[in-house]
């Protein structure tokens, strides 16, 4: 399918639901994750949107989890094949107690922000869009699209840093 089609078919499929957006069905979308495509016209040109919401705590915690499955490794080499994603097991109990001592750390604050990226193998552009929320709710990218649409500088985000608690 070409770009022309592509965006076509997406715009068929976002008139049908009443959106202007569609859920990507191939992903994993929760109450804290959202993938989405939307179509808009920038320049006289209909280019394509694949965006990913998702909340401020899991960029947060994302960011943790990351630097403390580094941190581990670089204490215990041995570890660097492992999987952390595991359930248990030495290398995880030690990322976890990294990842605690990080999470109180202030230097691990997160802020709102939106990062596009228009050198993608598919057609269009991806945007990341992290928000301040609980969860991500239709209204949420609803709204978003709207100021989006509206020109980028339209899109007011949150300056204020944040940081969370696993309680």
């Amino acid at each position: 399918m070409n770009k022309a089609e592509e965006i076509a078919k997406v715009k068929a499929e976002m008139s049908k639901q009443g959106r202007s957006f569609i859920y990507r069905q191939d992903a994993e979308n929760d109450e804290m994750q959202k993938n989405v495509v939307f179509v808009t016209e920038i320049d006289g040109e209909e280019i394509l949107f694949d965006a990913f919401f998702y909340t401020l705590e899991m960029e947060f915690f994302s960011n943790i989890y990351e630097e403390a499955v580094e941190m581990a490794i670089e204490k215990k080499p041995e570890y660097k094949d492992k999987d952390f994603n595991a359930i248990e097991g030495e290398h995880v109990d030690l990322m976890e107690s990294i990842a605690e001592e990080l999470a109180k750390d202030e230097d691990y604050q997160v802020q709102e922000f939106y990062d596009l990226e228009d050198d993608v193998e598919a057609y269009g552009v991806a945007l990341d869009v992290c928000l301040n929320r609980a969860e991500i709710t239709e209204k949420d990218i609803e709204e978003f699209i709207k100021k989006f649409k509206e020109g980028e500088g339209d899109v007011e985000l949150d300056e204020t840093f944040y940081s969370f608690s696993e309680e």
